[in-house]
């Protein structure tokens, strides 16, 4: 990952000899992409990191996947109603690439607390209060991510120092409440394995 004068630049060998790659470049207006070819969008996508490090990654790229604009979507205050339960993205998107594991971690927590409560209404009731706490710290680990992007210059090297020691020593400690959850039993008296 760099962090570049407009933002985050990741890359990654993918194998066979490519490259993957992703600009995450925030603009307050998202760009007009109708009539605009892959090369077009490659060279307005160059020419935002021209004088950094993907400039030669971007420029080495051979082939250009559709381009996805990205949007950060506002919490849902709502998740349920009656009988009808959002979960995953479409009731917390996140936008921090855990909208998978958030549903299935949703849907196990939904299902221990229907099979403990004994309404429905208390067990969307159970489901909202041990999700939210969660669902809160992760919609916040992920804005601190999106304005972490949006550094300054100097800001932006003290970042990439920090980086090369922060990743190897702490990282996986520090996320660790990201893959150490037990859905559906924290928090939860009358869950049953």
């Amino acid at each position: 990952m760099t962090f570049a004068r407009n933002d985050a630049f990741i890359h990654l060998a993918a194998g066979d000899g490519e490259v993957w790659w992703q600009a995450q470049i925030a603009e307050p207006v998202q760009p007009d992409r109708a009539g605009v070819s892959e090369a077009q969008w490659l060279r307005r996508t160059a020419e935002f990191y021209r004088t950094e490090t993907p400039s030669a990654v971007i420029a080495a790229t051979t082939r250009l996947h559709p381009t996805v604009v990205f949007h950060a979507v506002d919490p849902v205050a709502t998740w349920h109603r009656d009988r009808i339960v959002l979960i995953g993205d479409a009731a917390h998107p996140v936008g921090a690439g855990q909208g998978a594991s958030m549903a299935i971690e949703d849907a196990l927590v939904l299902a221990a607390a229907l099979r403990a409560e004994p309404t429905i209404a208390a067990a969307l009731k159970a489901y909202d209060a041990e999700r939210r706490p969660r669902i809160v710290k992760l919609l916040d680990a992920a804005e601190d991510n999106r304005g972490t992007k949006k550094a300054g210059p100097v800001k932006r090297r003290l970042q990439a120092l920090i980086m090369r020691l922060f990743v190897p020593l702490f990282y996986e400690k520090a996320t660790a409440w990201l893959y150490e959850c037990t859905p559906g039993l924290a928090g939860n008296a009358n869950a049953r394995p």
